[in-house]
């Protein structure tokens, strides 16, 4: 949506509001020649493009010294006549690995988004659009970079203007709301707890804090509204139509007590800065190369360049493609297989994009709806896939959890499966055999199953009553309660619905020979 305002909402404030309300979409900022575009997924930046030559990578590993002069103009001319990405070059000519440019890659997108804070008469248009997988290069937390694109690019003079205080306004504080905490750091959280008893701008400065670290401190946390100032006023949003936002303002009549205690003596610990970090301190973060070079491949394959099957691969060739891929990668068990955050960070973005492929391609008609949009060469934030694609992404991935025993991982995604489309009786199934594998494990084997384990299969009968599966859990939680006639009658009932199903023509002959009287012959 393109907002004309007649006062400016300052970037502070936007990004907090599109943080708080978990926007997903992109922000284009404008001013004059320049223009940025910030990729946000649940309200956190994961990428930013701008077309500025200082922002561009290899500038930035120059200016960084990780690049010689001699190594940034070969890239220059590798770039110009190859038209390749400058990380798939570097790759290539040895200078980093794939480990380093995905590190590299992520402290540009930092790096970007704190230059946007230079920013100070912008334009702004909204976008509620899918984000690919492949531009999700990082997930930054909002606070950190409030903090540290305020004390970079604003002055103690544009911090006056735009934060309206005086050595006499007094500060108190109101709670984080409890569904979404707000990370703040040491120096933050011991400054929080300090006006929290109701300090003056003047007493806060009287330890020798510096105004202008001081101010972007107060005003970073003012627009993550977890902190209320006496005589400043906060930017509407009313026409943002960003859900939630109009809940956000307090009552003025109604004021926010917050007991703390705080030492009178106590050091703000305002004399340090709140930095980002350097791209050292990145390329240290461990991450396997092969991950690494796998996640960088995204940007420039399709489904078929992922998967690494031909047009024409038929739907066994896919999936055999998707399960070796899984299995290379240990995409079925990535809290155990990765131990960095970041490495299962990407991981997990791998088997979306890998889980995506698969289901898209497996089925012929996705697969049409997809070589359509490959033909027309599509722009990959604007395809529309199917709901019900959507929806086996999500259960596909809770298979996966169900081999490696990941039952809460597993519930969350077969709930996700059923929402997305909830008419497919399959995915209320799987639901309740979750459930019911969990309870094996937890409840002991002298007490009786919960009931409630029935609904999910319920359910699913509800949408096709001639879905032998259903009955055969039904039957598997009346045998294990003791209802040996009732788990007989769901036994023969699956089997009724599929002759083939060999389980339930095992469970039905054991339990007719325990069942019927001795002399009576099977029904």
């Amino acid at each position: 949506m393109d907002m004309e305002q007649d006062s400016p909402i300052h970037l502070p404030y936007l990004l907090a509001a599109l943080w708080r309300t978990s926007f997903s979409g992109k922000l284009t900022l404008l001013e004059g020649a320049v223009e940025r575009v910030l990729f946000l997924v649940q309200g956190r930046v994961v990428h930013v493009q701008s077309r500025l030559q200082e922002e561009t990578l290899g500038r930035i590993l120059l200016d960084e010294g990780k690049l010689n002069k001699a190594q940034y103009d070969q890239l220059l001319e590798r770039m110009v006549q190859s038209k390749r990405p400058a990380g798939e070059i570097l790759i290539q000519l040895g200078i980093l690995g794939p480990q380093e440019v995905f590190g590299a890659l992520e402290f540009q997108t930092r790096k970007k988004l704190t230059n946007s804070f230079r920013m100070k008469s912008y334009g702004f248009q909204l976008e509620a659009v899918a984000v690919p997988i492949e531009l999700q290069l990082a997930r930054l937390e909002l606070p950190e970079h409030i903090f540290a694109g305020l004390q970079a690019h604003y002055s103690a003079d544009r911090l006056m203007d735009e934060f309206r205080v005086d050595e006499e306004t007094v500060f108190t504080t109101r709670p984080p709301r409890p569904e979404q905490p707000v990370p703040l750091g040491p120096k933050e959280s011991r400054l929080l707890r300090t006006v929290a008893a109701g300090a003056a701008l003047a007493r806060l400065m009287a330890g020798g804090a510096d105004l202008r670290q001081l101010l972007s401190m107060l005003y970073g946390m003012h627009a993550l509204w977890l902190l209320e100032a006496s005589g400043v006023e906060r930017p509407a949003f009313d026409d943002l139509g960003l859900p939630g936002l109009e809940r956000e303002a307090p009552d003025p009549e109604q004021p926010i007590e917050v007991e703390v205690s705080v030492d009178e003596g106590e050091d703000l610990g305002l004399d340090g800065q709140v930095r980002q970090p350097t791209l050292v301190s990145i390329l240290d973060g461990r991450i396997d190369p092969k991950l690494a070079e796998k996640i960088l491949s995204l940007v420039r394959v399709d489904h078929f360049g992922l998967l690494g099957v031909g047009l024409q691969a038929s739907e066994p060739e896919v999936r055999a493609a998707y399960e070796r891929l899984v299995r290379t990668f240990k995409l079925h068990d990535i809290e155990q297989a990765y131990p960095t955050p970041k490495e299962r960070e990407l991981a997990h973005r791998l088997l979306d994009q890998a889980t995506l492929a698969f289901r898209e391609l497996a089925d012929g008609d996705s697969r049409a709806r997809y070589l359509a949009d490959r033909a027309e060469q599509r722009d990959p934030e604007r395809r529309e896939v199917p709901p019900r694609v959507l929806a086996d992404v999500q259960a596909q991935k809770g298979m996966l959890a169900i081999i490696a025993r990941r039952w809460a991982e597993a519930l969350a995604l077969f709930q996700e499966a059923a929402r997305l489309y909830p008419q497919e009786p399959s995915y209320h199934c799987q639901l309740g055999r979750v459930a019911y594998l969990e309870a094996l494990e937890r409840v002991p084997a002298k007490d009786k199953l919960p009931d409630n384990l029935r609904t999910p299969f319920l359910k699913a009968l509800g949408l096709d009553p001639h879905y032998d599966e259903p009955r055969l859990y039904l039957g598997y939680i009346a045998k294990r309660n003791g209802d040996l006639a009732r788990a007989l009658k769901e036994f023969q009932a699956a089997l009724e619905s599929n002759p083939q199903n060999r389980l339930a023509q095992s469970e039905v002959r054991l339990l007719q020979r325990r069942v019927q009287p001795a002399g009576s012959k099977p029904g």
